[in-house]
């Protein structure tokens, strides 16, 4: 049975009485609730949840920072502080990569909820078609990023290992803010080490699959030349971290990966791996497609200046929502664009939600007057 579905009122109200309980709750949401007057009673689905408790304009921009600044335990009910310690359950912190504000910002996760996110993880990897028991490369962050521990996860719980390159993501953008932004220097060096690592590891491991930024992916070619490696023995490609558009996501699919099962996770430290791409079919057009992994996450796409969800075919701002019992994101305003799309095709049923996202990408920022750019690594 799939864990897919859509969100349900009980789901909402089971959320509200975990982290809005005047009693069990969490500090940071009895405060919030105080603050704008409602009781945990007043909300009973996604829409009065979004009108009643999601932040908006000024209130917005101080729950960004307090994610950054507040106490993590602000945010943790009672009741789970209370679990904690007794040992009957354990949190695990994870910070962003600090591209969105001016400083990372935190979450965490329970155990029960890490098992969920990985049955969720486990559970895409095979609609991509992508097998069991094969040993990965991990090409991304590392050290506070909460998909560093994903990606070395979700390969040993489908009976294999992954082997770890690190992204420092906060590092390189300062780097390339300092000796040349994306096209400069500092990038062609580290891009450099990084397939220096990978070749090693193609040439010395068994290694089936492949995770990683769609940016490496794109020198994933000129890595396997190195050694030797042909990249047809791949059994499965898993991207994230950085856009692919609909022309490299063509060339990646028809000339350098033509037979490889390959899909790609959409998500960030505070909501997990929060959505997949769906397989790929002539409809798409090469379009990279995500379905949110509901019900434990929803997003919407909205205009960026009205704040109001946008039509079917336009692109909008990505807010993000985590409904879980340990941890509540109640709707984060991300630099990511996206474009709506109504579900079609073949999986049109078979996924739940009313809308999917199409074509993910960062607006356009600048580092230190550099020209401006898009991601990080």
């Amino acid at each position: 049975m799939s864990l897919l579905r859509d969100i349900t009122s009980d789901d909402i109200e089971r959320v509200m009485q975990a982290h809005f309980d005047p009693v069990s709750g969490a500090v940071y949401w009895i405060n919030y609730a105080r603050e704008k007057g409602f009781k945990p009673s007043d909300v009973h689905g996604l829409e009065d949840f979004i009108s009643i408790v999601t932040p908006t304009g000024k209130r917005a921009e101080e729950y960004e920072r307090d994610l950054a600044h507040a106490p993590l335990d602000s945010f943790m009910p009672h009741w789970l502080r209370d679990q904690v310690s007794s040992g009957s359950e354990h949190i695990y912190p994870g910070e962003t990569g600090g591209t969105t504000g001016a400083y990372p910002k935190r979450g965490y996760y329970s155990d029960r909820v890490w098992s969920q996110q990985l049955a969720f993880g486990n559970e895409d990897l095979n609609i991509a078609g992508i097998p069991e028991g094969i040993n990965w490369i991990w090409a991304g962050p590392t050290g506070p990023h909460a998909i560093g521990r994903y990606a070395l996860e979700l390969p040993r719980l489908r009976g294999g290992m992954a082997f770890p390159l690190d992204l420092d993501t906060r590092w390189i953008k300062i780097a390339m803010a300092e000796l040349g932004g994306l096209t400069g220097d500092a990038f062609t060096r580290y891009m450099g080490h990084i397939a220096q690592q990978m070749a090693r590891l193609l040439e010395k491991e068994d290694i089936q699959a492949i995770f990683t930024t769609s940016v490496i992916l794109q020198r994933l070619e000129e890595v396997a030349e190195k050694v030797g490696f042909d990249l047809s023995e791949l059994q499965g490609i898993l991207h994230g971290g950085t856009a692919l558009m609909p022309p490299e996501h063509q060339v990646l699919r028809e000339e350098m990966l033509p037979c490889v099962p390959f899909t790609g996770l959409y998500g960030s430290s505070i909501t997990g791996a929060d959505s997949f791409q769906k397989p790929l079919e002539p409809e798409d057009e090469f379009a990279v497609v995500y379905v949110p992994n509901s019900p434990m996450i929803h997003l919407r796409i909205v205009d960026p200046t009205t704040k109001e969800d946008v039509g079917f075919g336009e692109e909008g701002q990505v807010v993000r929502y985590r409904f879980t019992d340990d941890f509540l994101v109640p709707g984060l305003e991300e630099r990511d664009l996206a474009t709506k799309v109504k579900p079609y095709g073949r999986y049109a049923e078979q996924l739940p939600g009313d809308f999917w996202l199409a074509n993910i990408h960062s607006a356009a920022r600048q580092l230190k007057g550099q020209d401006e750019v898009q991601g990080v690594y």
